[in-house]
């Protein structure tokens, strides 16, 4: 069975199985950035495969457009992985997805076009990059999201989950309440669905409604708030 291998990283090395697609990258630190894949510039030899990815404890960051394009399926991240960069799982098709704790930065669109019945982040998490978990075939049906979050997408046009039709079913939270709801636009602002929240937490916990509507494009002084307080849902313990 032919066997490809490379360098991948200052410390980091790849080898690929060219008939089964098996990948094994291994060693530490950080994963080199690669092209997009409209872009002149150094891109990865296993772009655009069917890959089994196995990535090994030790990596630490996950290179800027890596696997873009590839066809993963699953995907498992060691607990040393504290970044993941630009579209490193662009339109990878993968349904499954583990995300380590002691994650820290998620990129701009990292898991674009990428569909999740379920996504768990980690508490570890910091930011999350504009429309990361987004994109024409991505979705999220239900998102568990601590409340630690720093920095979350671009601002106001952004979307992370996605807008309307495609952002998630639900949103639960975790964690200690919110200082300052205003940070969560990006998200909240364009799902139409439940909002869950720690049982533990009280009324004054939760966010003015002026801050955002659950309806995108509705005039907030025209939302309806007992509809608002409907779709808050303190969780069953």
């Amino acid at each position: 069975m032919a066997m490809l291998q490379g360098q991948c990283g200052e410390y980091l090395h790849w080898s690929l199985e060219e008939e089964s697609g098996c990948l094994t990258i291994s060693g530490s630190g950080l994963m080199w950035d690669y092209a997009r894949c409209w872009e002149d510039g150094p891109v990865p030899p296993w772009r655009g495969r069917g890959l089994e990815l196995h990535l090994e404890e030790g990596i630490t960051s996950i290179g800027r457009a890596a696997f873009e394009g590839c066809f993963l399926e699953e995907l498992i991240l060691p607990s040393t992985v504290k970044r993941i960069g630009e579209a490193a799982f662009d339109e990878c098709g993968i349904t499954g997805l583990t995300l380590n704790e002691g994650l820290e930065n998620i990129g701009e669109i990292a898991f674009f076009g990428n569909a999740f019945a379920e996504l768990c982040l980690p508490s570890t998490v910091r930011s999350i990059g504009d429309r990361a978990f987004s994109g024409p075939s991505g979705f999220v049906h239900h998102a568990v999201i601590p409340t630690g979050l720093a920095e979350i997408g671009g601002g106001e046009e952004s979307h992370v989950f996605g807008e309307g039709f495609d952002a998630p079913e639900c949103i639960e939270l975790y964690g200690a309440p919110v200082v300052d709801w205003s940070l969560w636009w990006p998200i909240l602002s364009f799902m139409e669905g439940e909002v869950i929240y720690p049982a533990e937490w009280q009324e004054s916990d939760l966010p003015d409604r002026r801050i955002f509507a659950l309806y995108p494009g509705v005039d907030l002084d025209l939302a309806d708030e007992e509809d608002f307080g409907q779709r808050w849902i303190p969780k069953e313990v």
